[in-house]
């Protein structure tokens, strides 16, 4: 993606490593916030929208294996069932590594529409694996997830690009 030379390159790979770490930590914040019982329903897939955003903005430093370490601490952090949320977003980082390329060609509205699918995708995902091992899933109110992850998507990536272009111009 950067076409950098010499030492500053590994200052800027470097930053990026940071930028990973800090965005993860306040990832994970906002997976423990304590939320009412209608809140958990709705509340957006927070580490779906970080795979998605880090696997389309930095592949060569966040993919699969990522996804899965990120999922497995998910699963430990928030007590749920060892390995549904490091399969789920396996699946996912897998899915957005192999669309990469496509999703840059996308419109605006279609990329919006590919990350609903993906957050839809994700969802069938755990929902299966939660069938599997007995857990309960709610109706519809499960599905409103999908869309507020799909807007924080949204409001995320335009961060993302804002970053991409002014780091570009930075680093030019």
């Amino acid at each position: 993606m950067y076409n950098l030379s010499g030492k500053n390159r590994h200052v800027w790979v470097g930053h990026d490593v940071a930028m990973l770490v800090i965005t993860f930590l306040f990832e994970l914040l906002l997976i423990l916030v304590p939320l009412p019982a209608w809140g958990k329903e709705i509340w957006p897939q927070w580490m779906g929208v970080f795979v998605i955003g880090w696997c389309l903005w930095r592949c060569e430093l966040f993919g699969v294996i990522g996804a899965w370490c990120v999922g497995l601490i998910q699963d430990i952090v928030t007590g749920s069932t060892l390995g549904i949320h490091a399969l789920s977003l396996t699946v996912l980082a897998f899915t957005v590594l192999r669309l990469q390329r496509k999703f840059y060609i996308f419109r605006y509205w279609q990329q919006v529409i590919c990350v609903l699918m993906l957050f839809v995708l994700e969802s069938v995902i755990r929902i299966g694996l939660y069938g599997m091992v007995g857990v309960p899933v709610t109706g519809f109110i499960y599905w409103l997830s999908v869309i507020v992850s799909t807007l924080c998507w949204m409001v995320v990536w335009s961060f993302i690009n804002r970053t991409n272009s002014a780091l570009q111009t930075h680093r030019s």
